[in-house]
This record gives structure tokens, C-alpha cells and sequence, in this order.
């Protein structure tokens, strides 16, 4: 299963919107800026885990779950992937389930949280680029 998603505006609005965004950037940023930090605290912290609050894809690529709507992020940067949630530890793609977040064993032996696909294969997700540009994929591997 392969899903595709991409940040953004529809067409006929993208270019007042790249416009006002590019104004908005240029105030906000500073010259550059910096990744969002956010607090731990706004994440599901996952109980016995030694990951805290992240949850790794199958190549360990850290990701959260926002506590206030269940919004998966992209941990480093706090990047919500539109459209993927976690309810409880079932994991939904568009309100269809696709995986669940489950207990692992880390190399060190440490119990550790990861994405686990409804098939029993491991959930994959890719992103590239960041903000508004961003475009994200998941698939079981």
C-alpha cells in the first residue's frame, strides 16, 4: 500500500499564497531560522519506552504524536504529516487504519516504540524537503 501526500494550496490560489507566505517568511525567519523545537509535553509519551516520546519508522527515522489532536509529526522538526493520525496505537491514513504503533527490541535491548503496518510489516515513511513544500510517502516494507 502507497500513499502520497503534498503540503500546499490549490493552483488557482498558489500564487497569492506563495506571495504572502514569501513576505511572511522574510519577517518571521531572520535570515535563516530554526528547526521548531517543540516540548516533549506535547507529545503522546509512549509508557515502558525507552524512545520517550518518539516513534521510529523501519530505517529509525524519528516521528510523534501530537497529545492535542493525535497528528503524527516528524520528530526533529515538528513537521505534522497531513492526514496520518494515531488513535490510541492504531495508526490511520485519511480515517482508514494502516498500522499501529507497537513495542519493539532496540539493538541495545532497550524496549523501544516503532510503526508497524496492519499486514505485520514495517511502516516506512519519507519525507522530503520541509514546511509548506514538504511531500511525505508511507508504505509497508
Amino acid at each position: 500500500m502507497f500513499a502520497h501526500f503534498t503540503c500546499g494550496a490549490a493552483p488557482s490560489r498558489r500564487l497569492a499564497l506563495v506571495l504572502s507566505m514569501a513576505a511572511l517568511t522574510l519577517a518571521a525567519c531572520g535570515g535563516g531560522g530554526d528547526d521548531v523545537v517543540v516540548p516533549d509535553e506535547e507529545y503522546v509519551s509512549w509508557s515502558s519506552s525507552a524512545n520517550t516520546v518518539r516513534v521510529l519508522d523501519w530505517n529509525n527515522e524519528a516521528f510523534a504524536v501530537r497529545r492535542d489532536n493525535g497528528q503524527v509529526a516528524r520528530y526533529s522538526d515538528d513537521l505534522l504529516l497531513t492526514g496520518l493520525m494515531v488513535i490510541g496505537t492504531t495508526v490511520y491514513y485519511n480515517s482508514a487504519p494502516i498500522g499501529s504503533v507497537t513495542y519493539a527490541t532496540a539493538v541495545s535491548g532497550a524496549r523501544i516504540t516503532d510503526f508497524t503496518c496492519t499486514n505485520g510489516r514495517e511502516l516506512d515513511i519519507t519525507v522530503t524537503g520541509s514546511g509548506n513544500g514538504a511531500v511525505w510517502t508511507w508504505r509497508c516494507v
